[in-house]
C-alpha cells in the first residue's frame, strides 16, 4: 500500500467497524427497565441514572471512530441522493458483500458515480478523525 492511501484504508477500517461500535455504545448507554429485587435496601443519596446512562461512551479511541461515521452519516442525508449513498455504504463496508462497482449496479448508478460517492464518504470519515486528533 502506497504511503498517500493510508488515510484511505483507515477510514475504510473505521466504517466497517462502525455497525460493532454502534452496538456497543447502545448497549453501554441502556437502561434496566426492571427494579431490583433484592431485598435489600438501595445505595442512599440521590441517583442519577439516566444522566450516567447517556454519558457513558466507548474507550476514546473507537469512540473517535463512532463519531467519525456518524458524522459522515448525518454529512451525507443532506444530499437529494442520501438513501442510495447510505446503501452503498451498507453494501460495500456494513453487510460487505459488494465492491463499489456491484454497490453501483445494485443501487442503478454509474461506476463514476459509485466511485465518486465512495470516495466523498471516505474523505467525509478521514476528515472527521484528523480533525479529532
Amino acid at each position: 500500500m502506497s504511503r498517500g492511501k493510508t488515510w484511505q484504508a483507515a477510514a475504510r477500517r473505521v466504517i466497517k467497524q462502525y455497525p460493532r461500535l454502534h452496538e456497543e455504545l447502545r448497549d453501554l448507554q441502556r437502561m434496566s427497565v426492571t427494579p431490583k429485587l433484592t431485598g435489600m435496601p438501595g445505595g442512599g443519596g440521590a441517583g442519577r441514572a439516566t444522566e450516567d446512562a447517556a454519558l457513558r461512551q466507548l474507550p476514546p479511541e473507537e469512540q473517535a471512530a463512532h463519531d467519525a461515521v456518524e458524522h459522515a452519516l448525518r454529512m451525507t442525508e443532506l444530499f437529494r441522493t442520501a438513501a442510495k449513498r447510505r446503501r452503498l455504504v451498507e453494501l460495500v463496508y456494513w453487510r460487505q458483500t459488494h465492491t463499489v462497482y456491484g454497490a453501483g449496479v445494485e443501487i442503478g448508478v454509474s461506476e463514476e458515480t459509485a466511485k465518486r460517492w465512495n470516495a466523498d464518504f471516505l474523505l467525509c470519515v478521514a476528515g472527521y478523525l484528523r480533525a479529532r486528533t
